[in-house]
């Protein structure tokens, strides 16, 4: 899932299906902010990933994809 920190404003609920564009909260100075800002995260089974990693089609491809079609081939008995 995804975390979206500091906000001053939480504009939709958990489980809300949001359109691309859609606003979905106002950033804010919560907890021990400095300044306004969003603290941007997401979790994979609760475990804190790279953002960047997961927006990144060839990464994904190449991490994810790649693993799940090779743990298919083993499933299914498919050699090459």
């Amino acid at each position: 899932y995804t975390l979206y920190g500091h906000c001053s404003n939480i504009m939709v609920q958990e489980g809300d299906e949001i359109a691309a564009g859609t606003a979905i909260a106002q950033t804010g100075m919560t907890g021990l902010a400095l300044g306004d800002h969003l603290h941007f995260g997401i979790l994979v089974q609760g475990i804190e990933v790279r953002p960047e990693e997961w927006m990144d089609k060839k990464w994904i491809n190449d991490n994810i994809n790649k693993v799940f079609k090779e743990a298919d081939k083993i499933i299914n008995g498919v050699d090459e």
